[in-house]
């Protein structure tokens, strides 16, 4: 089978991007972030069959960006070890559920490692590695809270939701339209699920705190109706759906949080 390859591109400068945000950027802002960002040439690293989603962490503690990538067709995620100068080394892929969609990073059982979640969309599992220190190494994936009720998960977000410590889940599910909550415990273990109800089409969930308050909360992005679902966090892992949902354009599949005009407070795109 011909090897897929991931292509890497080092910025030289900041990049800028068409930015969705809740006020409009003004002034000196808007200049700067059209201003044209430049790369290097892309270097491309070989990972498994049909790369959806790439996630960065430090997994080897060397303080150097390492990437995990999650395949969909080839129902495994792909380690790459990063190195000085952008370099990347691959370790043998981990075997997850069927046709993984999106990976993301977080330390799921307080042992100071970077751990994995995965979210397969043809099973309905989210999967869930936990990092062993040294060497960027992974537990065998286990099933987060044997959760098996999804139909069509496309993405995976880590927060606090609950404000115990302990990192959760939201995890998007495209068919129902749905935000799947499962909370973690001690031990990588994980509670739930809850759901919450925004439209058919999600394609991807992000974590922010938009209003300020210091609970975590969620944009959602819909593919099929080209908008984003504001989901403000609340006591106890509660969220409240803000009405009306924001305008993306249509076919929007990736939602992404940051403070993209420098005025403290979170934007997303």
């Amino acid at each position: 089978m011909r090897p897929i390859r991931l292509a890497v591109l080092i910025a030289s400068t900041l990049p800028a991007a068409l930015l969705l945000v809740p006020t409009a950027l003004a002034g000196t802002a808007l200049a700067q972030a059209q201003t044209q960002a430049s790369f290097g040439p892309a270097a491309t690293v070989a990972v498994g069959d049909g790369p959806a989603s790439v996630a960065v962490g430090d997994f080897n503690g060397d303080g150097n960006p390492d990437l995990a990538v999650a395949n969909q067709l080839a129902g495994t995620v792909s380690v790459l070890l990063g190195s000085a100068g952008g370099n990347f080394t691959r370790q043998p892929d981990l075997a997850v559920g069927s046709a993984p969609t999106s990976v993301a990073v977080g330390d799921f059982n307080g042992d100071n490692d970077p751990d994995l979640a995965v979210a397969n969309q043809f099973d309905g599992t989210v999967s869930v590695l936990l990092g062993i220190a040294g060497g960027g190494g992974f537990s065998g994936a286990t099933r987060a809270a044997n959760y098996t009720g999804g139909s069509d998960l496309m993405s995976v977000a880590v927060g606090d939701f609950n404000g115990d410590g302990d990192q959760d889940l939201a995890v998007g599910d495209m068919s129902p339209g749905e935000i799947v909550v499962l909370l973690g415990s001690t031990g990588g273990i994980f509670t739930g699920p809850t759901t919450l109800t925004v439209d058919s089409g999600v394609s991807s969930v992000a974590v922010g705190d938009f209003n300020r308050d210091a609970d975590p909360d969620l944009a959602v992005a819909n593919f099929n109706l080209g908008r984003v679902s504001v989901l403000l966090g609340g006591t106890g892992s509660t969220f409240t759906r803000q009405t009306p949902d924001l305008d993306a354009g249509t076919g929007s599949p990736s939602v992404a949080v940051g403070d993209f005009n420098r005025d403290g407070k979170p934007d997303f795109g």
